[in-house]
């Protein structure tokens, strides 16, 4: 059985009752009047207050550590970076202590938090959601020159005598094969 939030018509009190997904009304305990079934809550409003309750200022986060916020501070002054007394420091986001993008200002979580991990080309998943972006394309080998792919040839060609070898044996299909393997590691030949 489901809780239900129940609110009574005559005297407003509101009782949770586990009841029947089919009940709508029951009595009310205090005045013996109709309560009615409310309706749940279908969503949740969270603010950045609601997401920051209870973080407080920076000497709360970290438990009154002086010495701990001490250092955080003067490496966020060697970063360029000035920490208000209700800034929030999220260590998730710094890629250093003290970096100035895990500090952010009252009432500026989730543009922040969205803007840094955006920034970084990364995703986040938490109270603030960025998707991961998708990898970028593999950037295209430069081309090379027919002379380049000869040079490589001949120089792998003096060098291993099982490979000439093996190109005698596959007559031109072999160099062709040669040709393209040093392509594919060196450069493109379009």
């Amino acid at each position: 059985m489901p809780l239900y939030n129940f609110t009574c018509r005559d005297c407003n009190v509101t009782h949770e009752h586990l009841v029947p997904r089919n009940r709508k009304t029951l009595r009310c305990v205090a005045c013996e009047g109709v309560m009615d079934r409310q309706f749940p809550h279908r969503f949740a409003l969270v603010t950045d207050t609601t997401r920051t309750a209870g973080r407080g200022t920076l000497m709360e986060q970290f438990s009154g550590n002086e010495e701990q916020v001490g250092d955080l501070v003067r490496a966020a002054r060697q970063n360029g970076y000035e920490p208000g007394i209700n800034d929030i420091y999220e260590p998730g986001l710094a890629n250093r202590p003290g970096d100035p993008a895990a500090f952010i200002k009252s009432g500026d979580y989730e543009h922040h938090v969205r803007k840094v991990c955006t920034a970084r080309g990364t995703g986040c998943n938490g109270p603030v959601k960025v998707k991961t972006p998708e990898p970028a394309e593999p950037t295209k080998k430069p081309r090379l020159s027919p002379k380049i792919v000869d040079r490589h040839a001949k120089r792998a060609l003096a060098h291993s005598p099982e490979l000439r070898a093996k190109l005698k044996s596959k007559g031109k299909h072999g160099i062709h094969e040669l040709r393209e393997s040093i392509v594919d590691k060196h450069g493109s030949q379009e």
